[in-house]
């Protein structure tokens, strides 16, 4: 009986106050993911081999020709796809 009362208050008290997940960061730096087929929306034609830019974490270019930092970090993948959301 004593077990069971000392886990259910365990499980109420004490296994909320846990942190099991660490805190997730925005990678630093850019990164160019060339030759991407892009669908900017669900009813538009897609964009062959486009480019997305992301600096920091955050996008900042999709277009097939956008311009690719010379700071990046270029990925060159086989058969991307980027979607909007």
């Amino acid at each position: 009986m004593i077990a069971v009362l000392g886990s259910g208050a365990y499980l109420l008290f004490v296994w909320p106050l846990r942190d099991p997940h660490p805190k997730v960061g925005l990678p630093l730096g850019a990164l160019a993911i060339r030759d991407v087929k892009i669908y900017p929306s669900p009813d538009a034609v897609p964009i062959e081999r486009g480019i997305v830019v992301a600096r920091n974490g955050i996008i900042t270019a999709v277009a097939p020709g956008a311009e690719i930092p010379s700071d990046a970090q270029v990925l060159s993948c086989k058969w991307p796809i980027a979607m909007a959301s």
